[in-house]
């Protein structure tokens, strides 16, 4: 698999970024869980491939992830009653 240096959003990553955090908090929390999840698996495949440190590394930094989801996920449980129900649109 080849990984890109970059990623065909309008804006770049920086755009990107301002997107995803301003995203509802749940929201957010279950996108950095879909990531986390995806770079176990890289790790699981580096791993398979006798890529031990590679795979450690990314092991941990999916382990950060899912800490990152879970103070997320704090913080919508803090804020989720003062939100409206409606769906904001962001433009992309």
């Amino acid at each position: 698999m080849k990984h890109a240096s970059n990623i065909a959003y309008e804006g770049g990553l920086e755009k990107l970024a301002t997107d995803l955090g301003n995203l509802q908090y749940d929201a957010l929390q279950t996108f950095l869980i879909a990531l986390a999840l995806k770079i176990r698996h890289d790790s699981a495949a580096d791993d398979a491939k006798n890529r031990k440190l590679l795979a450690k590394h990314l092991g941990k930094s999916a382990d950060k992830l899912l800490d990152a989801a879970a103070a997320i996920g704090n913080s919508w449980s803090l804020c989720k009653i003062h939100m409206k129900t409606e769906v904001i649109e962001t433009e992309t």
